[in-house]
């Protein structure tokens, strides 16, 4: 079995922006056998329109499969950021997104023969996550979830609330509000609304990771729509602003 520490990654947190992020190496333990060790440089994930990085990622995977300790972690380091980040928006707690990410990795691993090259890889690692993070959802619905500034600063209002300076104030309650509706929403509704929203993958994509047709997609994806509008219509009209 193999253990990645994710969290000596030194892994920049999405918020917030001015922290200094921790350093650290990540170690790589198969057992029963030496225990690999690679020191890791932290630079700034590539632009999604970036050029297929060398070595590509299926090429990683067949020198993985082949015995190479070093090939998966230079899959962990490419590809952890953008995990981490979407494992952070829907469980919304870095501690427990830290968790679920190392998670998905072992499981990636641990899963890794079963990879069969028809799909990207990331898309692959992608639905691994997404699952992880909605089995932890699952178990921790009794807990309010803390905090999902990202996402509110992210999905539209309904009907455009004012950003005007003189509206300011309604629309900081407007984002409140907003929060509470994300964190009361399903787990399958909020995992759609994140990647389409946040991730803005497009619906084939989505339809890959979470392992349903395009149609359920856009169906999640206008429930969660709907329950978010309607929820703030009322806070909207009591505000005086229009949910329409």
């Amino acid at each position: 079995m193999l253990t990645v520490n994710l969290r000596a990654l030194g892994r920049k947190e999405p918020q917030p922006a001015d922290r200094r992020p921790r350093r650290g190496a990540m170690g790589l333990k198969r057992a029963p056998g030496r225990v690999p060790e690679a020191r890791v440089t932290r630079t700034p994930p590539p632009p999604r329109e970036a050029e297929t990085p060398f070595p590509p990622d299926d090429e990683l995977v067949r020198e993985t499969l082949a015995g190479s300790e070093e090939a998966f972690v230079t899959l962990v380091k490419r590809h952890e950021d953008r995990v981490f980040t979407v494992v952070y928006r829907l469980v919304s707690n870095r501690e427990d997104a830290e968790d679920v990410t190392q998670e998905a990795f072992t499981k990636a691993f641990a899963r890794l023969s079963s990879f069969t090259f028809q799909s990207a890889f990331f898309t692959w690692l992608y639905r691994i996550a997404v699952n992880a993070a909605a089995d932890f959802m699952k178990q921790r619905r009794r807990r309010r979830t803390t905090p999902l500034d990202d996402v509110a600063e992210t999905v539209p209002l309904p009907g455009g609330a004012s950003s005007r300076p003189d509206r300011s104030a309604t629309r900081s309650e407007v984002r409140e509000r907003l929060k509470g509706l994300i964190a009361e929403l399903p787990p399958v509704f909020r995992t759609v609304l994140v990647l389409r929203e946040l991730e803005d993958l497009p619906y084939e994509e989505i339809a890959r990771i979470v392992g349903c047709s395009i149609g359920t997609v856009e169906s999640r994806l206008f429930r969660a729509r709907a329950r978010i509008r309607d929820g703030l219509a009322p806070f909207l009209r009591a505000s005086g602003e229009s949910s329409c």
